[in-house]
């Protein structure tokens, strides 16, 4: 939900032209569409400068959740850390090994 911005304008008078910007740029996208750790954190940080509206349409992102690191795939997973997940069940991992030899490496001691 975008919404408009005629309070902000006021209520930021504090801040410099270029963060001023980019508050106003993040505040007209759709909550959904805010990913970047960064534009979060800047959000939250200016939260004063929201109006009550804009609080409540973006409580989801402005919550201070304690930040759970996400969960990967194995696919997503680095060699190294495939490597690692292999080492703590036991498995001997090859030197050398390609990612489709540590998948397949997990995937077989999980049969």
């Amino acid at each position: 939900m975008a919404l408009k911005h005629i309070e902000t304008e006021v209520a930021n008078e504090g801040m410099d032209h270029k963060s001023q910007a980019r508050f106003d740029k993040l505040t007209r996208m759709r909550v959904s569409s805010i990913k970047k750790k960064e534009d979060i954190l800047f959000l939250r940080a200016r939260r004063s400068y929201l109006s009550e509206a804009q609080v409540m349409a973006f409580s989801s992102i402005l919550a201070d959740k304690e930040e759970k690191p996400e969960e990967k795939s194995l696919e997503e997973m680095t060699n190294k850390e495939l490597a690692a997940i292999c080492e703590e069940r036991g498995i001997e991992v090859p030197k050398g090994a390609t990612k489709p030899v540590l998948l397949g490496l997990i995937s077989e001691e999980a049969e």
